[in-house]
């Protein structure tokens, strides 16, 4: 049995780019979307009641800046929590899918699109991790 290939033309790789474009504009204008009050994502984030607990917080930041910095090839010590990651760390849509990605594995949890919206600062990110993941 012949399996029969058809050449990729130059028409195939537009639409595909085409497509593509759309499906990224789309995405960052939602991840572009803030509210009109700076507002935190998540208000209620537990204080550190002892070293322990604030062991988990520096473990959380750290596991974040590192997948943070792998995907925009930034040093480690670049990623704070205060940094916007379009404005300061200058993220595309397409590095904001991979960073959801790369949290969801290294921490074992799904981040739903509504809350990825949110996330425009790494302490964003940071907060919902530490409401929502597994250490």
């Amino acid at each position: 049995m012949k399996i029969k290939l058809r050449p990729i033309t130059t028409a195939r790789v537009i639409t595909a780019a085409m497509t593509l474009t759309v499906v990224t504009m789309s995405f960052t204008s939602c991840l572009r979307k803030r509210s009109s009050t700076s507002q935190t994502l998540l208000p209620n984030t537990p204080q550190p009641s002892n070293g322990s607990a604030q062991a988990q917080m520096d473990d959380v930041h750290a596991r974040v800046a590192k997948q943070i910095a792998d995907i925009l090839g930034l040093p480690n010590s670049s990623i704070t929590a205060e940094k916007n990651l379009f404005s300061d760390l200058g993220a595309d849509s397409l590095d904001a899918v991979e960073i959801v990605m790369a949290l969801e594995e290294e921490f074992e949890l799904s981040i739903d699109d509504a809350a990825a919206e949110k996330m425009q600062s790494v302490g964003d990110i940071e907060t919902y991790i530490r409401n929502h993941g597994r250490p």
